[in-house]
Formats: C-alpha cells, sequence, structure tokens
C-alpha cells in the first residue's frame, strides 16, 4: 500500500450485537494492531441501549455514518414490502452519494467491503471511482431466499453473478466457500481464504466442574433460517428426560415473540430463560458461565450459507465449550473433531445429542480440550496477516 489507510463498508450496527459486527470489530481491532488507519463506513442507528465498544476506540480509527438507517430482516415481518423495497431505494442513493464523497475527499484507495443487499450497488461505483476492493460475505440470493421474491431473487443472482467479478478479492472462511465462488465464475487466484478469527486471549474459561449440569445455551440472530424453534422442540422432548435441564436463549430477532410462545405452550417458561441481546463482554463474562454446552441448530440450506463460519462457533471453541451442531459442510472444515454433529435438524436428532453429551462427563471434557486446541486456528493475531500481506502487496 502506497498509504496505511483502508476503508471497511459495512451495513452492519455499531454499536451492536450481531455476528457481522463482532466480525468487523476483530477485524477493525487487528488492522489498527498492524499498523493501519481505518475508515469505518456505517449506517446511522437507533442509539443502543448497550455501550458496546468491541469496535475499539483508537486514534487510528475513523467512523463515518451514512445518513440514513436502512431496513432491516426483523423488518420483513411488521411492514408492507412495498415501503420496505422503497427504504432501501432511499438507503441506497444515500448510501451512493455518502459513501463516494467520504472516499474521494480522503483519498482512500483500498476498500474492504461486506457484499450483502445493502451494498449490492457498490461494486460498481467503487470500480467507476478507482477503488480497489477485497469484498467478504455470502450470496445475496442466498441469504435472502426466505424474504425475497422468486422472480426478484433470479434478477439479483443474474445481477450478482455479474458484478462479483469487479472486485479485486473476496475473502472466504472456508475452503468449500471458496469452491463454491468458484462455481459462480469468480478467479481462484482472486479468493483469500481467511477464517472468521477473533482474539483468543480475550475469551474467559470456565471450568466445566463451575458450570451447572445439564445446561444448554444458544446465542445469536433469532430467525427462522437459524432453527432455533427447533433447537427449542428439541429441548421439549430432552426436558421430559433431564426434568433440571435449562437452555438460555440470548439475543435478538423476528422470531422471538413466536419462541416464546413454543416455550410458554410446552410449559417450559421455568426452564427456557430469554435473554436481550448483550455486548460481546457481556454474553462471555456474565453467560459463558451458566451454560456447558452450546447448541448450533442451524438446518442445511442447501446454498452458499451451508459455507459460512459463524463467529458464534469460534467462541464457543475459544471458551472450551463442548458444541453440537448440524452436519453441515463448514462444520466438517473444524480442526480436531470438537463438534458433536447431528445427521439432521430434527428436534428428536438434536434431543438425543443433547442427552447423550450432557451424560457423558468423559466425553464433555474431550470436547471442551478439543474446542480449545482447535480455537487457536482461528486466532485473528496470526489470520489477520493473511488480510493484510494482500493489502501491501498492492
Amino acid at each position: 500500500m502506497r498509504n496505511n489507510i483502508i476503508a471497511l463498508i459495512t451495513p452492519a450496527k455499531f454499536p451492536g450485537n450481531a455476528g457481522d459486527t463482532a466480525n468487523y470489530s476483530e477485524i477493525i481491532k487487528s488492522l489498527i494492531l498492524e499498523g493501519l488507519k481505518v475508515l469505518l463506513i456505517c449506517p446511522k442507528g437507533k442509539p443502543s441501549k448497550h455501550s458496546d465498544k468491541s469496535y475499539g476506540h483508537s486514534s487510528r480509527l475513523t467512523i463515518t455514518r451514512i445518513p440514513y438507517e436502512p431496513p432491516r430482516l426483523e423488518d420483513f415481518k411488521k411492514q408492507s414490502k412495498f415501503k420496505l423495497y422503497l427504504e432501501l431505494l432511499l438507503f441506497l442513493v444515500v448510501e451512493s452519494f455518502a459513501v463516494s464523497w467520504t472516499l474521494k475527499s480522503k483519498k482512500i484507495k483500498y476498500v474492504y467491503m461486506r457484499h450483502s443487499i445493502l451494498t449490492i450497488h457498490l461494486p460498481i461505483i467503487l470500480r467507476l471511482i478507482g477503488m480497489k476492493v477485497i469484498a467478504d460475505g455470502e450470496l445475496i440470493t442466498d441469504s435472502l431466499s426466505l424474504q425475497i421474491s422468486p422472480r426478484l431473487s433470479k434478477l439479483i443472482r443474474v445481477y450478482e453473478k455479474r458484478t462479483i467479478n469487479l472486485y479485486g478479492y473476496f475473502k472466504v472462511s472456508t475452503h468449500s466457500q471458496a469452491e463454491n465462488l468458484v462455481e459462480l465464475g469468480f478467479s481462484k487466484e482472486k479468493i483469500i481464504v481467511m477464517p472468521v478469527s477473533i482474539n483468543i486471549d480475550e475469551m474467559p474459561k470456565f471450568s466445566m466442574g463451575s458450570i451447572p449440569e445439564h445446561t444448554f445455551g444458544y446465542f445469536g440472530v433469532l430467525e427462522q433460517w437459524q432453527g432455533v424453534d427447533i433447537l427449542l422442540k428439541g429441548f421439549q422432548i430432552l426436558h421430559k428426560k433431564i426434568p433440571n435441564s435449562v437452555l438460555y436463549i440470548i439475543g435478538e430477532g423476528s422470531i422471538k415473540k413466536k419462541l416464546k410462545q413454543i416455550v410458554y405452550n410446552g410449559e417450559l417458561v421455568r426452564s427456557v430463560i430469554f435473554v436481550d441481546g448483550v455486548p460481546r463482554e457481556t454474553l462471555w463474562n456474565d453467560y459463558f458461565g451458566k451454560f456447558r454446552i452450546v447448541v448450533i441448530p442451524r438446518p442445511k440450506q442447501n446454498n452458499s450459507v451451508d459455507y459460512i463460519l459463524p463467529i458464534k462457533l469460534v467462541e464457543s471453541l475459544a471458551a472450551g465449550k463442548p458444541i453440537i451442531a448440524v452436519d453441515l459442510p463448514v462444520m466438517r472444515e473444524i480442526p480436531n473433531h470438537p463438534i458433536l454433529l447431528v445427521s439432521s435438524a430434527d428436534p428428536l436428532s438434536i434431543a438425543n445429542a443433547m442427552e447423550m453429551l450432557s451424560r457423558d462427563k468423559t466425553r464433555l471434557t474431550e470436547q471442551s480440550k478439543a474446542a480449545l486446541d482447535s480455537a487457536v486456528n482461528y486466532d485473528i493475531k496470526r489470520n489477520i496477516k493473511k488480510l493484510t500481506s494482500v493489502l501491501r502487496d498492492r
């Protein structure tokens, strides 16, 4: 790089508790430690009740807000589609001017950007104004398959297949995601394989003996595609066999009301504890000591989402948590086999896995150790160099 400044463009909320926010927070802090200056460009948002500082405060970090709040995934079930599409269009217009003006006025040449429906138009704009771009993210039509019509999905897929090649590089989190991108027509030479990573030294550790038995946790967004309703139905089966079992569900999302209704109907109110979305440090320090086993019930989507490594998995590994997850392609790439894989995302299979692992103290200990051993592969202090080496070679 001729200068040592890079812009990060993301539609994630800052401050916020979502996985995208956590992922970009880790990247920002690590780029700064590598000696780079970072310009974060993100949308205006509603004031947060949490003062989440996980994205870092430094003289080497500048934050520019796009002066318009975009529609979010949870809005699709609250507002009319016409209103949402109008709000999306307005955001894209405002974002175009804000991003173009900011990058040109600050003479930025290098951009790291989240590829999403909220940045769908930026590849063309950034190419026109001479930006060199590294992108990351999943395919737009795959991530929105449940929210948009088949006709619109087809149009976006045609557009996406053409514009994705405007990126200089695309960072992926797994080798299977890289293969999927090559099948779409993206050049293999322009793919950076860097797993989602965190500073594993910051993760608090809790001994298994200090945590109550038969306790489980899910944390993340509460959306249909994450399979949290399947987990709840599985826990209902488990609870009949282990009456003192407890499940923590931590996060926000459009199906939270539905999940609470499942709990109420299943008479699980005292055994399922809902916690609103909290900052990562609060999650780690205040809640990781309350449950032994993490369950990631995300079912197979049969699209590019199946190859995306969730940051909650990396955080769980770094905490030495035994993990239960559905058998997706991305889960098979985790070194040391620290995960108990469930063949299908159905309540009975998940319930059986939860019972077996929770009752087997020897396997709990073995999986906890395997998780810690595997976590070193996701240490951002090492992995960030895969990104900075590309930047410095350009």
